[in-house]
């Protein structure tokens, strides 16, 4: 699967950019989960839905721009996850 990666790939990742991986995006999707629990309990499930479809909406847009920016294959979805939801990395231990 040589044909899958990009430059930035094979060359490393550029200075000053920060490595996010898959375990940091499951920390922040699973935060959500509980945000969006949290809101249909206290708010109902109009709120929660709406929570919810505003995230499925920036997973798209970073679906989206991941793919136009070069990336292609398996790359896309797990590039889109991180970048969704990869925040995460940063507030677990």
């Amino acid at each position: 699967m040589a044909g899958t990666r990009t430059a930035v790939d094979r060359a490393g990742a550029p200075e000053g950019t920060v490595h996010v991986d898959v375990m940091g995006g499951h920390a922040g999707a699973a935060a959500m989960a509980v945000a969006v629990l949290v809101i249909a309990v206290s708010a109902g499930p109009p709120a929660a839905l709406a929570f919810a479809a505003a995230l499925a909406v920036w997973f798209l847009a970073a679906l989206a721009v991941v793919r136009v920016r070069g990336a292609r294959g398996v790359d896309v979805p797990r590039r889109a996850y991180n970048a969704t939801f990869g925040w995460g990395a940063f507030v677990i231990p």
